[in-house]
């Protein structure tokens, strides 16, 4: 157990950034974890731009991301080769592992310059055969980490807690789950030791210095996080159980963001992010009525894989269909899964972004589809609003939340210092003005 606790993270030489969004979703039917990820200002260290911009480059390369901060990156070319290294005494551990490499994937969707001018990235992760991974992860807690826990002579629980931790893992308890796009960890607890906990964790919390407090609660506020108490058993869950899961990790106020890395960027992989999110929020595809949908699956030629896989068709539809269909149609019917979800992915991605980003980007389209969505959203946030042209309110709407945003970071900042103003000051990051210039992928 204590290998795999040294395996799974697979550390690696990795990038800062300021701040990140994790937007989480589970597809039951296809038994699959989605992760929009979204870094905002990533950084080099002064003395080591080589260094940090071939770990960017590796990671697109090889599909490393990284959730939250270290110690959390995860070298996605390397689990291969670390369950080749776990011993037969860590058979269950090697399955987890060697689950992953074969399951994970990890797509870039390109670097772009936030709303506060910073270099920021994207990318989509997937993780098939959830269900299999979360099975051998509760598994692996009863058989390998219970009995370590209550061996450890350290082992803070109290003897009822005790008794009820071994009960749970001899009969296989799920202390894991996933319930629509949450992740639940659940374990059972005496009374005494659920206060005890909770008081540590609010005396740690408390003698954090005022910044760390300040990024917690943010944070805590910000993100779908929640503890169930329900008899002798805990859950905490992470998510939602409906509608959308994103977790905001917030400006981390000892950072002091640099532009180094952006020229290389630029030169390697360009910045064409906000081109392609900016097709993925506006292109819905075409309306498929049902009676044209059915003729184009009965075809399945050419023309209609490639109308099937570009308009607004039905996913749950087509895969119903594509169950009963004939052997020989499902290499084609699987094309147009495979497409559909595809453009349904990015377009979750491009909704899961900050709204800020999401203004900023249609704001740098001048079409009128743009025009429209701005129009869209401004209702759907304020019903009364009139017919007067939602470019110039958003326009104000983007320069008063980056303004908020800078103001409330300096405020940490402030706290971090005690307060004292005569301290020398973080030099100010550079904002854009908006509206910005049309995207493109130069």
């Amino acid at each position: 157990m204590k290998r795999l606790v040294a395996v799974i993270p697979l550390l690696c030489a990795c990038l800062d950034f300021e701040a990140q969004s994790i937007d989480f979703s589970y597809d039951a039917k296809c038994d699959r974890i989605t992760l929009h990820l979204a870094y905002f200002g990533l950084r080099a260290e002064p003395d080591d731009l080589d260094k940090d911009g071939s770990v960017l480059d590796k990671a697109v390369a090889e599909g490393d991301f990284c959730l939250f901060g270290w110690p959390f990156h995860i070298q996605a070319g390397e689990l291969r080769q670390a369950a080749a290294r776990i011993d037969e005494e860590e058979k269950l551990a090697g399955e987890i592992v060697r689950l992953l490499a074969d399951n994970l994937q990890v797509e870039t969707i390109g670097f772009f310059l936030d709303a506060r001018g910073r270099l920021s990235g994207g990318q989509i992760v997937r993780l098939n055969g959830a269900s299999r991974l979360v099975a051998l992860a509760n598994r692996l807690v009863s058989e390998r980490g219970v009995p370590e826990m209550l061996a450890d002579e350290d082992f803070p629980g109290d003897v009822e807690t005790r008794r009820l931790v071994q009960e749970a893992a001899a009969a296989g308890f799920a202390w894991f789950r996933l319930n629509g796009n949450s992740i639940e960890f659940s374990f059972p607890c005496s009374d005494e030791d659920l206060a005890r906990g909770k008081l540590e964790i609010l005396r740690e919390a408390l003698g954090k210095d005022g910044d760390e407090i300040l990024e917690f609660v943010e944070a805590l506020a910000r993100s779908p996080f929640s503890v169930i108490r329900d008899g002798t058993l805990v859950t905490v869950r992470l998510g939602n159980a409906s509608g959308r899961s994103t977790i905001v990790i917030p400006d981390k106020t000892r950072f002091e963001y640099n532009d180094k890395l952006v020229e290389s960027v630029k030169a390697k992989h360009g910045l064409g992010f906000d081109a392609r999110v900016a097709g993925m929020l506006l292109d819905s595809g075409a309306p498929l009525d049902p009676d044209r949908r059915k003729r184009l699956l009965e075809t399945l030629d050419d023309a209609a894989v490639k109308e099937l896989s570009t308009a607004d068709a039905d996913l749950d539809a087509v895969r119903a269909f594509e169950k009963s269909a004939a052997p020989t149609a499902r290499p084609r019917l699987l094309e147009v899964i495979a497409a559909l979800e595809a453009r349904a992915d990015a377009r979750s991605f491009a909704e899961a972004l900050p709204r800020t980003e999401r203004v900023r980007i249609l704001l740098a389209d001048p079409g009128e589809r743009a025009t429209e969505r701005l129009r869209e959203d401004r209702k759907r946030h304020r019903p009364d609003a009139g017919p007067d042209d939602p470019r110039e309110f958003f326009t104000k709407w983007l320069a008063d939340e980056i303004r908020r945003d800078v103001e409330m970071r300096d405020a940490r900042r402030t706290a971090q210092r005690g307060g004292n103003e005569d301290e020398p000051q973080v030099p100010e990051e550079k904002t854009v003005e908006v509206p910005i210039a049309p995207p493109g992928g130069g």
